[in-house]
């Protein structure tokens, strides 16, 4: 087999198994971005629900005649509620 022939044969394994590589690589970094955005996103949403369940709290808190600023009157009034 010709000199020429051999080496046409290692450089196609060798772009094979450089192309595997790049490929895994690609696949856990794409996953491992993947799952942060789904992170981030369920993250700034509950963020986002908390200061709307504080803001809906702090307005039943005024209407009910507590201080809306005093945290502490309210989470011993809902304990003694449950």
């Amino acid at each position: 087999m010709p000199i020429r022939a051999i080496l046409s044969k290692r450089k196609k394994k060798d772009l094979k198994e450089t192309i595997k590589v790049y490929q895994k690589l690609h696949s856990i970094s794409f996953n491992w971005t993947a799952k942060l955005g789904t992170q981030l996103y369920f993250l700034m949403g509950s963020r986002y629900n908390e200061l709307e369940a504080d803001k809906y709290g702090t307005r039943l808190a005024a209407e009910a005649g507590r201080c809306p600023l005093c945290r502490s009157q309210i989470l011993e009034a809902s304990r003694e509620y449950n």
